[in-house]
């Protein structure tokens, strides 16, 4: 939340451009969010679920059921997570502005390559760097959920987005333990690892939908 504060810029792409906030309320009604805000948003509740029920959560089981360590690595891996994703928000405007639209599905294949790596090769150092990518993945796509979603609504608005998109957050990051322990269920398995292949093809599955939500974006918006 401090990293929100600090270091979320007031970013509005020069190619959207907003209506007024006075002009906007003159019938006294809200205007809309919008569909694309609307779709941010479910993409914004899949990376919470997908990325609490691996990186996020479920971290120390992955280390604990491919016996790489402890309690102490699992916290040493833990705080290396934390460190790293730290220093990738104090970015997150340079990132923002170089990559634009394409942040959320970039941050969906990143954590999807990260998560096939870690079931396929486990290890330390795999743990280390990919669990630490990732993590840096669901960073950056939660500052980016904020920034994007002040420049899809109209002025008028931002105070709902804002408190809508911290809704989705809660509720994804809340539902992702029972998402985990269903893909248990269903795999019939007892250990969260194996889940995680499915976590990242549906990962994979809303990037390209993004990709192809982003051409549809450009061909209707291209003259705003």
């Amino acid at each position: 939340v401090i990293l929100l504060v600090l270091f979320i810029p007031s970013i509005r792409p020069g190619d959207i451009v907003h209506e007024d906030a006075a002009a906007a309320t003159k019938s006294g009604k809200k205007e809309g969010l919008g569909w694309r805000f609307w779709w941010m948003q479910v993409c914004w509740f899949v990376v919470n679920v997908i990325m609490c029920a691996t990186f996020l959560y479920y971290l120390s089981s992955y280390i604990m059921e491919n016996n790489l360590g402890g309690a102490a690595f699992a916290g040493t891996a833990a705080s290396v997570k934390s460190i790293i994703g730290f220093l990738i928000c104090l970015i997150f405007g340079l990132i923002y502005k170089k990559f634009g639209r394409a942040v959320m599905p970039g941050c969906m294949i990143i954590a999807a390559l990260s998560m096939i790596l870690m079931v396929l090769f486990p290890s330390m150092a795999v743990a280390l760097i990919f669990a630490s990518i990732g993590g840096c993945a669901y960073k950056i796509a939660f500052s980016y959920a904020y920034a994007h979603g002040f420049s899809l609504v109209p002025a008028s608005r931002t105070d709902d987005s804002a408190s809508i998109t911290t809704a989705v957050y809660g509720i994804g990051s809340f539902l992702s333990t029972y998402y985990a322990t269903w893909l248990m269920q269903v795999m019939n398995t007892e250990v969260v690892t194996p889940t995680w292949t499915v976590s990242a093809v549906v990962m994979v599955v809303f990037a390209v939908i993004e990709f192809i939500v982003m051409a549809k974006e450009k061909k209707e918006f291209a003259h705003e």
